[in-house]
């Protein structure tokens, strides 16, 4: 498996060379130069990048649309689903742990590039919003790298087409669905390299912190084993939002909108990979065993303690 990123590499700088063309002193032009193409021996072509999807001027106008809403109907965040203009409503999430609604971000997007190929095949895989999917397609040198055209499976509806440039640190280009008149979804990913920390999101300090309410836990999911004693004062949102934690870490991709925006939002999350159950340690499933057993109870846990 490719190893993915938390920490930007250092960017190199690629240089191109022109070729010189010889002329004979009768010729009455000299053609110019065609660009030579970076050989690819020259960076490391395979590896992983992640960033964000660009916002398109249908997003950036429905987000200000609903700040003027918010706005008038008060930005406190205490409006219901019902209340929101029908137009915005896919817009918006609802918070995992407080539950008031946000206006949502464009979505992390993550390329694995596997491998490359002799007859200028490659293959790869895309991860987003809890879908992982296949990505094959051609491949040709130019002068800033690589120029990659590809395609993910087409039996989803979310499938669609890529169309990219590689360098040694960058992969730029554009997603398009497979529906009709479909608008291209720009994106500008950093090559990184995805280290798992079981530290991520406790120093309330940084801006890497995550904040699970007013009851006072400090204990590590992930580094601390956790008792009931620990646990049974917390209501279902916060209880859901620490066993959540844990997978985040290990760069789990997550289908639910309020818990991938959530966890998109802080810089140290990687969307990764879908499935990180041979990832986990075992003092982390034995966690998230205990954590699943009061979230299912929480709200009767909640009231006995007089809540």
């Amino acid at each position: 498996m490719l190893t993915a990123c938390g920490k930007k590499a250092e960017e190199t700088t690629l240089t191109t060379s022109g070729a010189v063309t010889e002329t004979s002193p009768s010729a009455t032009a000299v053609d110019t130069p065609a660009p030579v193409a970076i050989p690819t021996e020259q960076f490391e072509k395979t590896g992983f990048f992640t960033g964000k999807f660009e916002p398109n001027s249908e997003f950036n106008k429905a987000k200000a649309d609903y700040e003027k809403w918010t706005v008038k109907h008060g930005d406190d965040m205490t409006f219901e689903y019902k209340d929101i203009p029908t137009e915005l409503r896919k817009y918006v999430y609802r918070d995992a742990l407080y539950g008031y609604y946000s206006f949502i971000s464009p979505n992390r997007l993550s390329i694995a590039i596997d491998e490359f190929n002799d007859d200028k095949t490659f293959s790869a895989h895309s991860i987003a919003a809890g879908n992982q999917r296949l990505i094959t397609g051609t491949w040709e040198p130019v002068e800033n790298g690589l120029h990659l055209l590809g395609k993910e499976p087409g039996d989803e509806p979310t499938d669609g087409s890529f169309d990219m440039t590689l360098n040694s640190t960058r992969l730029r280009g554009n997603w398009t669905a497979k529906t009709d008149n479909a608008v291209p979804k720009e994106f500008d990913l950093v090559r990184t390299k995805f280290e798992y920390n079981p530290e991520l999101a406790q120093d309330e300090k940084t801006n890497d912190f995550v904040a699970l309410g007013e009851n006072g836990f400090e204990k590590n999911p992930s580094v601390d084993k956790l008792k009931s004693k620990d646990v049974e004062n917390l209501t279902r949102p916060q209880i859901r939002v620490i066993r959540n934690l844990i997978f985040a870490r290990h760069g789990y991709s997550f289908k639910g909108k309020d818990l991938r925006i959530m966890f998109e939002s802080y810089d140290w999350y990687v969307p990764f990979t879908n499935d990180v159950k041979d990832q986990l340690t075992e003092l982390e499933k034995a966690n998230i065993a205990l954590l699943n057993r009061y979230e299912k109870y929480a709200d009767k846990h909640y009231d006995e303690f007089g809540r």
